[in-house]
């Protein structure tokens, strides 16, 4: 049995909440997660997205793209990933009213903080990435899509000098035709877009692509995703002093040599 202390803080993402507390009998930390945000909000920011992304068609009907999961719904899935090896933090307990669930906290940095950060090695930066592309990739072979992957979503733990990528946060129930291809495009984007130095990133996931050869993925969906949310980015967040953004045609070149 928990004896709970709520601690002065908690952590808010865009769908939930998680309020913290110390189990005084260990002295470990878990989150109660909790949904915040209403379905039409949600709704209508993930239609947004997932239109000008290009993975939502005009006029089809959001329910064969994606889904909402619920917290009971998350909690199962989470199970899921981590009977499959993946490395995600398997959930303590769901409440009886299936409307929250409680999880063990773990410390780390997200990715693309540890990516923007200068003081760490490039090549640790690489590593980092390779773990959380394997993670994907794995999912996949098990038939499991973690959803819509934020690489914030993507927690590096560096523990004795190594490097774990934990997984977090399964809101989003991707579905349809090419739901693994939009997956993969959003990482990659995501692992160009936020990285510090994208030149000593760009060979790495060029060969990162080429080792796992991707056969069985439509590599120009995983492109036309990727262009999609680079052209969205730059659209949204114009600002010529974001040393991330790269001119389209720079990047997609770039995207070009990822998938040939």
């Amino acid at each position: 049995h928990l004896i709970p202390t709520l601690l002065p803080f908690e952590f808010e993402g865009t769908t939930n909440t998680h309020l913290p507390f110390r189990d005084s009998s260990s002295g470990n930390i878990f989150l109660l997660r909790l949904p915040i945000k209403s379905d039409f909000q949600w709704q209508a920011q993930t239609r947004h997205l997932y239109t000008s992304q290009g993975f939502l068609p005009e006029g089809a009907e959001p329910d064969n793209y994606y889904h909402r999961r619920t917290i009971a719904e998350q909690f199962a899935f989470m199970h899921q990933l981590a009977d499959a090896g993946i490395p995600v933090v398997r959930p303590t307990a769901l409440a009886r009213d299936k409307k929250s669930m409680l999880v063990p906290y773990i410390g780390g940095v997200p990715l693309d903080t540890f990516l923007q950060n200068p003081e760490i090695p490039q090549e640790r930066k690489t590593k980092a990435v390779r773990l959380a592309f394997e993670n994907i990739l794995t999912a996949h072979q098990h038939g499991l899509l973690m959803g819509d992957r934020w690489i914030t979503n993507s927690i590096v733990v560096e523990q004795q000098n190594q490097i774990q990528v934990v997984e977090v946060d399964f809101d989003i129930e991707l579905r349809g035709p090419y739901a693994r291809e939009f997956e993969l495009g959003k990482f990659l984007f995501h692992a160009l877009y936020y990285v510090a130095d994208r030149e000593a990133m760009l060979p790495a996931l060029l060969e990162m692509v080429k080792q796992s050869g991707l056969r069985d993925y439509n590599l120009a969906k995983v492109a036309q995703f990727i262009i999609g949310h680079h052209r969205l980015f730059l659209q949204e967040n114009a600002d010529p002093a974001n040393h991330r953004q790269a001119p389209p045609a720079i990047l997609e070149s770039q995207i070009a040599m990822l998938i040939n």
